[in-house]
């Protein structure tokens, strides 16, 4: 018996593990399969959501634009484990934006306020960013200053090793989680593929696959599987400061010079299969924003599973109807920079001070 039982290995079940850890709690992790394997390592870890005034505020109000949380995080992380999470702060770029106005409006006004975007001169955006001077077609550029990108394979790797190394927490890993194990209205445990396991507070934290789990209970929550395919080039060191915004696409920079190009949004169940199609498509729209990378090998395409969920805004408490059983899930893009407050948030309502 532990205190806490998290079904999911991805951000969210690994900080919240962490997170529950620290404050004196026993917890067991559990995933289907190794730890960080799924949309939480395919994605591209920008640190802010794209576009954000599109999005409701209740998702905005997750984010700290400042990324302070990610940056004490990758401090803690590498001076626990060894291995730095790469967290690159040079802002979000965002080109030629048909709503600017309305961008412009939001940052003035509510949690906009607090995001710090302003409009860039065209000249300065070109002269910070050499994979761009060819480009002919840049005519307005916003800019979210004080964010950037976390290389997030690294992070969950960095999370995994610390988690190995505390003694109040168990980590399951092939342990696919079948059903729950009920006592009357209270919720004792979970049955999975390496046998029952029981605990005070059950938390789902299972991505794209935690409606699945909670049907179990007979519990609709609308979070499904949508794929997302990515490519990696390998670019050089110092073409791109930022992440940019453009033309249906996002570029990431990665430190050893390394460009990620996302991504497509497909509605395709739990495929994961890369196509041709989506990689000519990426690299159409990589190539109309900076033709320069067409200088630049294609390394590698793969694809995730993002959780959707009704306007992006995720589910984060306990279950109505069921006592011990509590869920985490449906940030479908934005699971990355809405992780800490999302955590945080389930844990102040789990362990009230």
């Amino acid at each position: 018996m532990v205190d806490f039982l998290v079904v999911g290995g991805g951000i969210i079940g690994l900080l919240l593990t962490r997170k529950l850890a620290e404050q004196g709690a026993s917890v067991m992790l559990m995933d289907k399969q190794a730890l960080g394997q799924e949309s939480s390592w395919a994605g591209g870890g920008i640190l802010s959501p794209m576009y954000p005034w599109r999005y409701p505020d209740a998702l905005n109000h997750l984010v700290d634009w400042r990324a302070e949380n990610f940056q004490q995080l990758a401090r803690s992380l590498l001076e626990e484990t060894g291995i730095d999470p790469e967290v690159s702060l040079g802002g979000v770029n965002m080109l030629n934006v048909a709503d600017e106005q309305d961008a412009l409006d939001w940052a003035q006004a509510g949690v906009g306020a607090g995001s710090g975007l302003v409009k860039t001169r065209v000249a300065d955006f070109l002269e910070n960013e050499p994979l761009f001077r060819q480009t002919e077609n840049v005519d307005s550029v916003l800019t979210l200053p004080f964010v950037g990108n976390v290389r997030n394979p690294r992070l969950l790797q960095a999370l995994k090793k610390s988690l190995q190394q505390r003694g109040n927490v168990q980590i399951k890993e092939g342990c696919e989680a079948l059903s729950f194990v009920k006592k009357q209205e209270r919720i004792t445990g979970i049955e999975t593929t390496q046998g029952v396991f029981s605990a005070e507070e059950i938390i789902v934290a299972a991505g794209a696959w935690s409606g699945d789990l909670l049907t179990k209970l007979d519990v609709q929550v609308s979070v499904s599987p949508v794929k997302g395919q990515m490519l990696l080039i390998k670019a050089e060191p110092g073409l791109l400061a930022s992440v940019v915004l453009a033309e249906g696409c996002y570029l990431i920079p990665r430190r050893d010079g390394r460009i990620l190009v996302g991504s497509t949004v497909e509605h395709c169940g739990y495929d994961k299969t890369t196509t041709e199609d989506a990689r000519d498509k990426l690299l159409a729209a990589a190539y109309r924003v900076a033709p320069i990378l067409k200088n630049y090998p294609l390394e590698k395409q793969w694809a995730g599973l993002r959780p959707s969920s009704p306007e992006s805004i995720p589910y984060i408490g306990r279950i109505a109807g069921w006592q011990g059983v509590s869920v985490c899930a449906g940030h479908f893009r934005n699971g990355v920079v809405t992780a800490p407050f999302s955590v945080d948030s389930l844990v102040r309502q789990l362990m009230p001070t």
